[in-house]
């Protein structure tokens, strides 16, 4: 009722939420969503994205993304303090047809239509080049296994490599763990749920450890630890009430690395699945996030992410005891998602330090970082198949 429309409401928020925790002027991963529609199709109009559940973007993605970078572009064209004039402005607005003005010609002088002209054809010109960047190497060449076109994330490939597990969320089904079967592409819903982030699996292929949201006590909603009986479909649930996220198993399948949260903290915990006696390892200092463990194939090691205070999002390892514990890179970019590969010499994960989000891999041995993918959208997850002939 205060004349915001969502694109507005939402796209100035993200602007001063991104502004407010030191974020990167043009975070990659919205520059990422731009991107990727000016290479289907020209950038839609904000009007369309007033309207929710436009059909090119999944929910109402479109209208925080196209609208930050709206707020973006009047912030670095004519200075951030006019965005406090315009919400003020735009306050007063009557959202009544008939009764409006234009908070914007009012602001910068400037009608609404102008600005959005202006700010639509810089955007596209500057993600054209973006596209030329890219292109002037080698792009990766891959092959899609999921045609959705909605959110599939945690990719697991099975010890066989006859196998990818994936997490799905769909317009039409409850969020699933799916199986994928490479030989001829048949895909099962195992089970459904709200999953968080992260799937592993025992070396011999027969559990799949998760975590998801359940009622809990009646008036609480906690995320739990699961491993599901590939063989026979059977869910087991492990931990009651232990905000648990991230699981991880070791190659025995003896113990499983997870994640709980409790309060502002983060621990890295470990659980024994024979006798369920959880062991704290590592606990996330002064509100460090820690997320997606992972064992090294032998179970000595163990490579998180962590999400300092600074903003600073790392890949870590450290010895499976919590000693050693040591940064692979200190710096600005957003590590995620460390996978081990390759006997253990590479560790591989996601990462925006070339402006574009792609797959890059660390050779432990001395240090050095290689990119592995170089992707016009973008690339996230990776899980390497055990005989390391995919990604």
């Amino acid at each position: 009722d205060n004349g915001y429309s969502g694109w507005m409401e939402g796209g100035m928020s993200l602007y001063f939420v991104n502004a407010l925790f030191g974020g990167q002027q043009r975070p990659a991963l919205l520059d990422m969503a731009l991107r990727t529609e000016t290479l289907e199709h020209s950038l839609a109009p904000l009007a369309e994205r007033a309207a929710a559940r436009n059909p090119f973007w999944p929910g109402d993605l479109g209208m925080l993304v196209s609208g930050f970078s709206f707020m973006q572009y009047l912030a670095e064209t004519r200075g951030e303090q006019t965005l406090a004039q315009l919400s003020r402005e735009q306050g007063k607005v009557i959202p009544i047809p008939g009764f409006t003005k234009d908070a914007f010609a009012a602001v910068y002088g400037k009608s609404f239509k102008e600005l959005h002209e202006e700010w639509r054809a810089q955007a596209q010109a500057r993600y054209r080049q973006q596209i030329k960047t890219i292109q002037a190497e080698p792009v990766t060449v891959s092959t899609p296994l999921t045609e959705t076109g909605y959110f599939t994330g945690a990719a697991l490939a099975s010890p066989d490599g006859q196998t990818v597990y994936y997490l799905e969320d769909s317009p039409h089904h409850a969020r699933a763990l799916v199986a994928l079967r490479l030989a001829d592409g048949a895909r099962q819903r195992l089970t459904s749920g709200d999953f968080s982030d992260a799937l592993s699996i025992t070396a011999d292929g027969r559990f799949v450890y998760f975590s998801k949201i359940e009622p809990y006590q009646m008036y609480y909603q906690r995320s739990d630890l699961y491993r599901l009986d590939v063989s026979g479909n059977n869910v087991t649930r492990l931990t009651h009430g232990a905000r648990a996220v991230s699981p991880a198993v070791s190659l025995d399948g003896k113990t499983v690395a997870f994640v709980q949260f409790d309060g502002h903290l983060s621990r890295l915990m470990l659980l024994d699945v024979e006798s369920g006696a959880q062991t704290p390892l590592l606990s996330g200092d002064n509100d460090e996030l820690i997320r997606q463990p992972a064992f090294s194939s032998d179970g000595t090691r163990l490579a998180f992410q962590m999400l300092g205070r600074d903003g600073k999002q790392d890949v870590c390892v450290m010895n499976r005891d919590g000693s050693g514990l040591r940064r692979l890179f200190d710096d600005a970019a957003l590590d995620a998602s460390p996978a081990w590969g390759l006997q253990d010499r590479y560790l591989f994960f996601d990462s925006d330090r070339s402006g574009v989000p792609n797959i890059f891999a660390c050779d432990l041995s001395d240090g050095r970082l290689y990119q592995i993918t170089n992707t016009l959208t973008g690339a996230f997850d990776p899980s390497v198949s055990p005989d390391g002939s995919f990604l």
